[in-house]
């Protein structure tokens, strides 16, 4: 769900309104799977939309966590100290 979807709705209409009615589709969402290097993620991060990455289980079928801008900073740490070693 986004917030551009959120805010496209009227305040009449959000009681009725279904989540599918106002959800990005997947193929339009940042998304990473828990293997993936964090640094090949990063990059993604810093361009989503929702500023989040959605993170899939390796058959793409199920969320099986999030990374947001909150996490940046860690991310930026640990991608620097990769790069270190």
């Amino acid at each position: 769900m986004t917030a551009a979807g959120i805010d496209r709705t009227s305040w009449a209409q959000r009681g009725s309104t279904t989540i599918a009615e106002v959800m990005a589709p997947l193929d339009e969402v940042a998304t990473a799977s828990p293997g993936e290097p964090i640094g090949d993620v990063l990059p993604r991060l810093e361009a989503a939309n929702e500023n989040r990455v959605l993170v899939l289980a390796p058959d793409g079928r199920a969320l099986v966590g999030a990374l947001s801008h909150r996490h940046h900073r860690a991310v930026t740490w640990l991608s620097a100290t990769r790069d270190r070693e």
